[in-house]
């Protein structure tokens, strides 16, 4: 059964490692020109600037129910201020394509300090890394 560490509010997370992987561009091939991707408006057939795009829920074709980041940052989730560590395992026996998609946190406040200061000695002096989500 994985074990839980109780968290308070970590609004800081970054990135374990860096990117280097190689990223293309599309290009249309008779010309050599740049392909992107807009966003269009599909009643009113514009490009829409970012600040006019928001997020909705399509309950039925004519009715949307727009959702913002207040109304997602407010959901009553059981896990919002938990980590859920699934296993301990070795720092060499994690390869480098799964270190790229992993992040290091910080605990912010006294409930989440102790309990992540003993997690940061205890993985230190294994050589483990915990496997969470």
């Amino acid at each position: 059964m994985p074990s839980r560490l109780a968290w308070s509010r970590c609004r800081s997370t970054w990135s374990a490692s860096e990117d280097h992987s190689i990223h293309f561009h599309q290009y249309h091939l008779p010309d050599q020109g740049r392909v992107r991707y807009r966003k269009v408006c599909e009643l009113e057939d514009r490009e829409i600037p970012q600040d006019e795009i928001g997020k909705g829920y399509e309950l039925t074709k004519t009715q949307v129910i727009t959702i913002t980041d207040d109304d997602l940052a407010n959901l009553p989730l059981p896990t919002a201020k938990a980590i859920e560590i699934d296993a301990f395992v070795p720092l060499e026996s994690v390869g480098p394509v799964r270190i790229a998609g992993g992040c290091c946190l910080q605990s912010v406040g006294q409930v989440a300090a102790k309990p992540y200061e003993l997690l940061v000695k205890a993985l230190s002096r294994s050589a483990k890394v915990a496997v969470a989500k």
